[in-house]
């Protein structure tokens, strides 16, 4: 659960990045002289935009709703 403007949002940590936000990407550089290589850079991860939660899946959600809740 993930509480965002006031609102309770059922939420997944990102396998992309563990929950961090950001991990490392490849990077093509463009080298004229030599071809170019591929370097590695920290950067947002493209899996969950740099939030470290992702939205769930239809199956996700409907295991969740079928689980029994604590009152």
């Amino acid at each position: 659960m993930h509480i965002w403007r006031g609102y309770w949002h059922k939420v997944a940590v990102c396998e992309g990045c563990s929950g961090t936000g950001s991990r490392d990407e490849d990077v093509a550089v463009v080298d004229y002289a030599h071809g170019g290589y591929i370097t590695t850079r920290y950067a947002n991860c493209s899996a969950c935009e740099g939030n470290g939660y992702r939205g769930l899946t239809e199956a996700e959600e409907e295991q969740l709703d079928a689980m029994p809740s604590v009152q």
